[in-house]
């Protein structure tokens, strides 16, 4: 019986345990490495042989400089209060991050004395039942790691690219803020394209109210946090999301109700700036702008550059806003929101009482408004009820007005 061993008996069979575990994979392992909760993840691939040598890959700024690379160094299953990996030879790929000296980038910092404070060695705390996962924590910080089996056809250096293709198509890096949904609580999250998620309650203040944690994406496309969040009460504790069918991400920790997406599509459109995509856009609305481009060229105006939609936090408004070679017009608009449709809606009061409070722009736009006849139809073409999709409730980019006439008013995220 394992339990009437000694306590050293155990420990033995439990290292042994998880070095034949970690010696099992054919191609090796991805290391879910964090060196600290306000930095990126890093994952790095490691492949352990019997004869106590790791070969390790990687592809960031500071392990690689931003290309793949491998290197061989040692490894040594230990025990120290438990079970311990411990890579015990240098390897750059890895020790970077526990060396501590300053970050060469981080100019404003002096990291001399603690660098990026990472961990070299882990403490083995479980493994899943089908073994392609072990989970250990950092040996000094404390940090979740863990390794998950890479699949047997994967060639390494291919797996940096699927991987940046993933995380990617999941956070754009022109995507700035989408929101965790969490036991009746609500997040907004930015940070994403710099590998970290920061959490703000809803209507909180980004600077007193902010926690940050790093994250790292799987090739399936789930997510991991560094650390569990358990919002401003700890009414709920998520660490680790799976994509769903939809496309959310959704909370697969036990007994939590959660997801993170990109939200309502009406609030997502008045929350972000949005270009007007000319050859994806149809029907009275397409023709109305093309009427505007040839009427303002012939009254000397300059051509058409682009046609935006953003909030003004100036003016504390929706606005409609179009650029020429010469001039700049912008018009108010109210939004008024029902699930997933919203109704745009010209406010000539607010843009009058833009331009009388110095705005040229809504001074100029209301010029064009009274002077050329184009201008109020393409203005009227966009005021519509509208039904709106996303090309993704996560990572969404580009959303289709549809109005009841069936024209499409198509937007590109800037």
């Amino acid at each position: 019986d394992f339990f009437e061993e000694s306590s050293a008996q155990r420990l033995n069979h439990s290292m042994e345990e998880y070095h034949n575990a970690i010696i099992s994979a054919e191609n090796g392992w991805v290391l879910q490495y964090f060196a600290n909760t306000g930095e990126q993840g890093y994952p790095l691939l490691v492949k352990f042989s019997e004869d106590g040598s790791v070969t390790m890959a990687a592809n960031n700024n500071y392990s690689s400089g931003n290309q793949y690379k491998e290197e061989r160094s040692l490894y040594e299953v230990i025990g120290d209060d438990g079970p311990v990996l411990s890579f015990n030879s240098y390897n750059s790929l890895l020790h970077v991050f526990s060396n501590p000296v300053d970050i060469p980038d981080t100019s404003d910092e002096d990291e001399d004395g603690v660098g990026h404070e990472g961990d070299y060695e882990f403490r083995f705390i479980s493994m899943s039942a089908d073994g392609n996962t072990i989970y250990m924590k950092g040996k000094k910080y404390n940090l979740d790691i863990r390794l998950t089996r890479l699949s047997d056809t994967q060639n390494w250096e291919a797996y940096y690219t699927d991987l940046a293709a993933v995380k990617s198509a999941h956070f754009p890096s022109v995507v700035k803020k989408i929101w965790l949904d969490a036991d009746g609580e609500r997040y907004s999250i930015t940070g994403m394209s710099n590998g970290l998620m920061e959490f703000v309650p809803e209507g909180g203040d980004p600077i007193a109210e902010t926690t940050t944690l790093s994250y790292i994406v799987y090739l399936d496309g789930s997510v991991h946090l560094c650390e569990p969040f358990k919002g401003d009460d700890e009414n709920f504790e998520v660490q680790d999301f799976a994509l769903n069918e939809e496309g959310i991400l959704v909370c697969t920790n036990e007994s939590q109700n959660a997801v993170i997406s990109a939200g309502d599509m009406p609030t997502y459109l008045v929350d972000n700036t949005w270009r007007m995509d000319k050859n994806a856009t149809t029907g009275g609305i397409i023709d109305a702008y093309n009427a505007l481009v040839g009427e303002f060229r012939a009254a000397g105006y300059g051509s058409i550059q682009y046609v935006e939609f953003a909030y003004d936090s100036d003016l504390e408004s929706f606005t409609l806003f179009f650029r020429s070679t010469s001039f700049n017009a912008k018009y108010c608009v109210n939004v008024e929101k029902s699930g997933e449709s919203a109704t745009l809606a010209f406010n000539r009061e607010a843009t009058q009482a833009a331009a009388d409070g110095g705005d040229s722009d809504a001074a100029n736009g209301l010029v064009f408004y009274d002077s050329l006849t184009s201008v109020p139809a393409f203005v009227s073409a966009v005021m519509k009820p509208y039904t709106i999709t996303a090309n993704s409730p996560l990572g969404t980019t580009t959303l289709t007005l549809t109005d009841a006439s069936g024209n499409v008013l198509t937007l590109s995220l800037r």
